[in-house]
C-alpha cells in the first residue's frame, strides 16, 4: 500500500507541473543549427499510419548524416504544413529524400519570421494561428529512451491528464495513435480546407499497415481490428477522434483571448522537495509541496490532482500543523501537504 502512495505522489506532484507550465513542457525545443531529417511510412513499431481518404501520415525522423542510414524516432517533429517537402511535390508521391534544415524560427515570435516562411502560416494576427499556437502548447510530447526517469514520468502523467480532459477515461491509444491525431489537428489549421483537412466533420478513420514491418502489406482500417498491430483497433479509433475533437474544440474556444507569448513565460514552479507519505487517523497525509511565485506574468492558478492512472483526487490541501488551505493558490511560497481518506 505505502509503495503504491509513494507513486500517487510523485503523480500529483507532475500533475501539478503540467497544469502549471502546460506552454512550456509540452513544446518540443528546436535545436539551433542543422538537422537532417527524414520521413518514414512505418514508425518504430513497424506500423505506419494514413488517413484522409488513405493519404500517408509520415514520420519525420532524424538522421545522423545526408545518407538516412540510421535514423531517430526520438524527437518529436510536426509537419507543420502539408504538402511539399523531402524531395516531393507531395508527400504522397515521388521518392521522400533525406533534407537538411538550416533554419530554425520560433513560432511564439512570429514577427522575426521570414515572409517566405511565415507566409506559408495562417495569418499570425488571426484566431486560426491563435488557435494552432495553442494546440502547440498542449499536444503530448514523449520522452525520449535515454531521457531521465523524472522527465519520463512528467510526460507520462501529462499524457494522462490530457486525456483525462478529453473524456477519455480507459484509455486505448498507443503513443503514435496520439502522435497521428496531434498531425491531424495541426493540419486542421495550417491546411485549412485541402485534402489534409479533416474537415467540419471532425470526423475520420485511421488505416494501419496490416504487417509489422512491411509498408506494402494492406492498409486495414483501424475500427475494423483487423492485421497484426490493430489490437483493441474500434475502442482507439474512437478514442482518436475523441481526442482530436477535445484539441478543436478547446483551441477554438481560446482562440481570441490566447497569450501564445506570455504562455511561454510560466509564473510558478514546483520547489524541489522530497514528500513522504504518513497515516494520520483515517488518512494519508502526502508532502510537502511548495509552488514558488517566479515572475509577475498574470495568470490563473489551477490544479488538478490525479493518480498515474489519470484518475481524479479530491484532497484537502493543509500546513504541516493540519490547518487546511481555502485553495491551491494560498499555499503559493509555503509547504503544503495533500491529506487523503484511506482507499
Amino acid at each position: 500500500m505505502i509503495m503504491r502512495l509513494r507513486k500517487i505522489a510523485v503523480s500529483i506532484v507532475m500533475i501539478i507541473l503540467a497544469v502549471l507550465f502546460i506552454g512550456t513542457f509540452n513544446v518540443s525545443n528546436a535545436a539551433t543549427g542543422s538537422k537532417y531529417l527524414a520521413i518514414r511510412l512505418l514508425r518504430e513499431s513497424g506500423f505506419g499510419y494514413q488517413a484522409l481518404l488513405q493519404k500517408n501520415i509520415w514520420k519525420i525522423v532524424e538522421a545522423s548524416d545526408s545518407s538516412g542510414n540510421t535514423v531517430s524516432f526520438d524527437s518529436t517533429i510536426y509537419c507543420l504544413k502539408g504538402g511539399p517537402g523531402f524531395g516531393s511535390d507531395d508527400f504522397g508521391s515521388g521518392t521522400p529524400r533525406v533534407t537538411r534544415y538550416t533554419q530554425y524560427f520560433d513560432m511564439k515570435n512570429p514577427e522575426a519570421i521570414p515572409y517566405d516562411y511565415v507566409n506559408a502560416l495562417p495569418d499570425i494576427n488571426s484566431n486560426t494561428y491563435r488557435a494552432l499556437m495553442w494546440v502547440l502548447d498542449h499536444v503530448y510530447i514523449p520522452a525520449g529512451k535515454t531521457a531521465p526517469t523524472e522527465e519520463k514520468e512528467a510526460a507520462e502523467t501529462y499524457k494522462n491528464f490530457l486525456l483525462s480532459e478529453a473524456g477519455i477515461e480507459y484509455n486505448y491509444l498507443t503513443p503514435e495513435d496520439i502522435d497521428v491525431v496531434q498531425q491531424l489537428v495541426i493540419w486542421h489549421y495550417t491546411n485549412t480546407g485541402d485534402s489534409y483537412d479533416v474537415g467540419e466533420s471532425q470526423t475520420f478513420e485511421l488505416y494501419l499497415n496490416s504487417v509489422e514491418g512491411e509498408e506494402l502489406s494492406e492498409f486495414l482500417p483501424l475500427s475494423d481490428g483487423d492485421g497484426e498491430g490493430a489490437e483493441n483497433g474500434e475502442y482507439r479509433a474512437e478514442q482518436a477522434i475523441q481526442l482530436y475533437q477535445y484539441f478543436i474544440r478547446n483551441a477554438d474556444a481560446n482562440a481570441t483571448t490566447y497569450d501564445y507569448k506570455q504562455a511561454a513565460s510560466a509564473p510558478y514552479q514546483i520547489a524541489d522537495t522530497t514528500q513522504t507519505v504518513r497515516e494520520q487517523g483515517n488518512n494519508y497525509i502526502i508532502g510537502p509541496f511548495e509552488i514558488e511565485s517566479v515572475n509577475n506574468t498574470v495568470a490563473t492558478l489551477e490544479g488538478k490532482f490525479v493518480n498515474g492512472q489519470g484518475q481524479e483526487l479530491n484532497p484537502t490541501l493543509q500546513n504541516a500543523s493540519g490547518v487546511p488551505f481555502n485553495n491551491l493558490a494560498e499555499t503559493v511560497g509555503q509547504e503544503f501537504y495533500l491529506s487523503l481518506i484511506h482507499i
